[in-house]
């Protein structure tokens, strides 16, 4: 039996497909409304990859008059990411991730009055700060996977939230 898990150790690295680079979109809810991710995954062993993403979102915040304000995010991801969770031959992959965010953030399209009467309190501006995600894989070919990922932004300097969460769902191609 000890020969046997010493042969499995020593081929199993030949039995499973090497990780890959891979460019990707996800869609999906992003705290009270819509967000699309775009990645591209760059390989740095098996088991780890470089994400650069971009993220952009829809949405609305509810102030405390139960005004809706309309805001958009856009941001540039940028973390690492290790695959904590692997099937034997790669086909599946569970990854654990964080990195930094540098993005901008658009409330009520720079108008300052939502409506009559009503002003916006917040201001168009820069935000930066950091995020942590999961991210599970499946490839359905040798180029493609579907893949869910869910990430919590944290936005320094937002006026109007410092956490936003976001849940998606896409697909992958992968560049061998």
């Amino acid at each position: 039996m000890k020969h046997f898990f010493i042969c499995f150790l020593i081929i199993l690295p030949f039995l499973a497909k090497a990780q890959d680079d891979s460019i990707g979109i996800s869609v999906g809810y992003t705290t009270n409304g819509i967000g699309v991710l775009l990645s591209y995954n760059k390989s740095i062993n098996d088991n780890s990859y470089i994400q650069v993403g971009g993220y952009y979102s829809i949405a609305e915040d509810q102030s405390n008059d139960n005004v809706k304000v309309p805001y958009n995010d856009m941001s540039l991801n940028i973390g690492y990411f290790h695959n904590i969770i692997t099937s034997l031959e790669r086909e599946f992959h569970f990854a654990i991730g964080g990195g930094g965010i540098a993005g901008y953030e658009i409330i009520n399209g720079g108008n300052s009055e939502i409506r009559e009467g009503i002003i916006v309190d917040g201001e168009n501006q820069f935000i930066y700060g950091a995020f942590v995600g999961l991210e599970a894989g499946y490839y359905f070919s040798d180029h493609f996977s579907v893949s869910a990922t869910v990430n919590e932004y944290y936005h320094i300097g937002s006026d109007l939230g410092k956490a936003v969460f976001y849940g998606g769902l896409g697909v992958k191609y992968h560049i061998f």
